[in-house]
C-alpha cells in the first residue's frame, strides 16, 4: 500500500472502516521503514503471540509473514527487530535473521514467560539465527522483577544451550563464552549504539 493509493482510503478510514485502516496502516509502516534507514534506526515488528485475546486470526503472527515486505530491495537497508522471537513460530524467526542481512531477532517476552521451555526456545533460535543477530530482552513492563526474572532464565537457558554447543564440539568453550556475552549485551549495545 503505496501513499497516493492510501490516501484514497483516509475518509473511510476516518470514518471507522477497518479495511480502510488497515490500508492507512500499512502505508504508514512502510514510509517509516524507508524514513527510519535515513535515521539509522532499527524498526521493531511485534511478532508471535503474547498473551492476551485479539480479535485477528492467530496465524497473522507469524514472522513469515513479513517475508514480501522485507525482501523488496528498497527495504533492504532497514534494520528490522523481530520482537518475541516469533513465538511460538521461533525457528520462522530464527530463519529469517539468517536469510536475511537486516533482520534481527529479539528474545523479549519468551524470556521468561516460556520459562518451563526456556532451553528449547533459545535451542531453536540459536540453531537458526547466526550469532549476532540475536538479542535478550526481558519484554516485561511495569515491574522490575519481571526484569529481574527475564535475566535470571535468560543466562540459564543461554547457559545450557551453549554448555551442550561445547560438549558436542559444535564450538569450543572461548567461542561459547564470547558468543553468550554477544547475546547478552554485545550484539544490542551494537545495534543501539551505546557503546561509547
Amino acid at each position: 500500500m503505496e501513499a497516493d493509493e492510501a490516501e484514497r482510503h483516509f475518509s473511510a478510514a476516518a470514518a471507522g472502516e477497518g479495511e480502510a485502516f488497515k490500508k492507512i496502516y500499512m502505508a504508514i509502516v512502510l514510509a517509516s521503514m524507508i524514513q527510519a534507514q535515513e535515521l539509522k534506526f532499527p524498526i521493531h515488528f511485534h511478532t508471535g503471540i503474547t498473551g492476551g485475546l485479539w480479535d485477528g486470526p492467530v496465524t497473522n503472527c507469524d514472522p513469515f509473514l513479513l517475508v514480501p515486505i522485507l525482501r523488496q530491495p528498497r527495504f533492504l537497508q532497514t534494520r528490522i527487530v523481530l520482537l518475541h522471537a516469533g513465538h511460538p513460530w521461533m525457528q520462522h524467526a530464527g530463519m529469517m535473521a539468517h536469510i536475511f542481512p537486516h533482520v534481527w531477532v529479539d528474545m523479549g517476552w519468551t524470556t521468561p514467560w516460556t520459562a518451563q521451555r526456556i532451553v528449547e526456545v533459545y535451542r531453536e533460535v540459536i540453531g537458526m539465527a547466526p550469532i549476532s543477530k540475536i538479542m535478550i530482552g526481558s519484554g516485561g513492563h511495569g515491574s522490575p522483577e519481571v526484569s529481574w526474572l527475564a535475566a535470571k532464565t535468560a543466562k540459564i537457558a543461554l547457559g545450557e544451550v551453549l554448555t551442550d554447543s561445547v560438549r558436542l564440539g559444535l564450538m569450543c568453550e572461548k567461542d561459547a563464552e564470547k558468543a553468550g556475552r554477544m547475546i547478552l549485551h554485545g550484539n544490542a549495545a551494537r545495534m543501539y549504539g551505546l557503546h561509547s
